[in-house]
């Protein structure tokens, strides 16, 4: 908190028995260059612990210097057992996220988080994540995938 101040919303989850705090930012600037024509320059960041240890977080971007958007049209690519980590980096680009147990199914796994939101005037928001389960090998083990709205 003393770097980004009071969060604008905080919450309690429970995950397997264990109870997740979270705290989240955003940001927005109209005057700011986007990532893309038309959307709304904005930020949003979330952050997740337990017992104040922080377990998880992700970021959002449309600043054109910073944007979170990522290939989704290599999705279909991603082979559990086979991918690796580093091959995640070259097919979708750089996660803006992370998360372990328990946002992780399992101690030793992570999960890779890829997530981005945009919106375009009165548009409703669009939003695509993909997560990532990776062993402690750097080896995918498990994907979740969605895209909503219009992109």
């Amino acid at each position: 908190m003393g770097r980004f101040g009071s969060p604008q919303e905080r919450g309690r989850a429970m995950k397997d028995g264990v109870e997740v705090m979270s705290m989240s930012y955003s940001y927005g600037d109209a005057a700011a260059r986007a990532s893309a024509p038309g959307v709304s320059a904005a930020r949003a960041m979330a952050f997740y612990f337990v017992k104040g240890t922080l377990v998880g977080y992700e970021a959002i971007s449309t600043f054109a210097a910073d944007s979170s958007d990522f290939d989704d049209t290599r999705v279909s690519d991603i082979r559990r057992g086979v991918t690796t980590e580093a091959q995640l980096g070259e097919l979708v680009g750089r996660p803006s996220g992370l998360y372990v147990y328990p946002l992780a199914a399992a101690p030793g796994q992570r999960v890779l988080v890829y997530a981005h939101a945009q919106k375009r005037g009165k548009a409703p928001m669009a939003r695509k994540q993909l997560l990532v389960t990776v062993d402690a090998a750097g080896i995918v083990r498990d994907l979740q995938w969605e895209k909503i709205g219009e992109w």
